[in-house]
């Protein structure tokens, strides 16, 4: 099903036929570098249950971003996440190292916070590492503020907040 569709990029939910494109997405992430190729086709195939399952249940998830012409490009969308104890809807994005540097990011960023506004969801939040430059920029050309510094996942953190209104 597609989401969004702008005149770059169309966002649409995963489907089986994209866990291909989802071990791609997951090699190119430092945090996989010494991970065998069967334990990240494990991990794709999980993140893709996962997101079928956030379709379902929230009436959102993180979607392919792809071309035009049908090209998967990298994925961005909101998920339901526990963050300092609390539920919040979280920002997500990554794209293909080849498609960096173009505007995608922001771009697909732009279009979920407008899709959330409609949808009524209010301060979205996101997560990125500290040295994670070019997320902060995105997260900055979108509209996020920085809120602090805390740890998740035994790692430092920072945490952005968006007002949809804004």
């Amino acid at each position: 099903m597609i989401i969004i569709s702008k005149k770059e990029f169309v966002l649409r939910e995963y489907r089986e036929q994209d866990k291909a494109f989802v071990i791609r997405l997951l090699s190119e992430s430092p945090a996989m570098t010494f991970f065998p190729p069967e334990k990240i086709a494990e991990h794709a195939q999980l993140w893709l249950e996962d997101q079928w399952h956030s379709y379902g249940t929230h009436g959102f998830g993180i979607w392919l971003l792809e071309s035009l012409t049908g090209e998967a490009l990298g994925q961005c969308g909101l998920m339901m996440r526990n963050i300092e104890d609390r539920q919040r809807i979280e920002l997500g994005f990554s794209i293909l190292r080849a498609h960096r540097g173009r505007g995608l990011a922001t771009g697909a960023a732009r279009a979920v916070i407008a899709w959330a506004g409609q949808k009524g969801m209010d301060q979205p939040v996101a997560v990125i590492a500290p040295d994670n430059d070019p997320a902060r920029r995105v997260l900055e050309h979108c509209g996020f503020r920085f809120q602090k510094e805390f740890e998740r996942f035994g790692q430092k953190a920072l945490l952005f907040h968006h007002h949809v209104s804004e």
